[in-house]
């Protein structure tokens, strides 16, 4: 078994995935300028790109090698973490003016900005696995499983717990 420097096996997926977003936006011709700057200036923010490192590890134990559907899927999901991020942000939410050591996205733009800025990354996270994953099925499953965890009943419930967890008084049971 060979050994692994988990540090530098990860900054090489973020590198991965961040030539992938580069070209993602790149082929988005029809972007407004100032929406694609706010998009990739989340996008392209200090972050270790944890989640799109274990999509690319998943595929290598899986099937041996990365290959070009899940460097899509771990595009998708560095945009939709992103699209949350902005959003968590927000000062309806949890009103952060800085995020990974920089002014957050409403505060380097403004809030309207921010909010497109998160909704086109959610969107096209989706329109890159439903156009760009090579295998129709593949690509289905994909948009499922990213849609049910990011959803109402995923990540969107966790934050409208966290929401909620504001104005109440933390316990054990609660964090749970």
């Amino acid at each position: 078994m060979r050994q692994v420097d988990f540090t530098t096996e990860l900054k090489e997926k973020a590198a991965l995935t961040d030539r992938v977003l580069e070209q993602v936006l790149a082929d988005q011709t029809g972007i407004p300028s100032r929406l694609k700057e706010a998009m990739r200036y989340m996008l392209f923010s200090p972050g270790k790109k944890v989640r799109s490192a274990m999509v690319l590890w998943c595929c290598e134990i899986v099937s041996g090698q990365v290959n070009p559907s899940a460097m899509i899927g771990a595009a998708a999901i560095e945009m939709v973490h992103t699209y949350s991020l902005i959003h968590d942000d927000l000062p309806a939410m949890d009103d952060d003016d800085m995020r990974r050591g920089q002014p957050s996205c409403h505060k380097q733009f403004d809030e309207a900005t921010a909010i497109l800025a998160g909704d086109g990354l959610l969107t096209l996270a989706f329109e890159i696995l439903s156009t760009q994953v090579a295998d129709p099925c593949a690509a289905l499953k994909m948009v499922r499983t990213l849609s049910q965890s990011a959803g109402p009943s995923g990540m969107v419930a966790g934050q409208m717990e966290d929401l909620m967890a504001e104005h109440v008084a933390g316990t054990m049971e609660l964090l749970r």
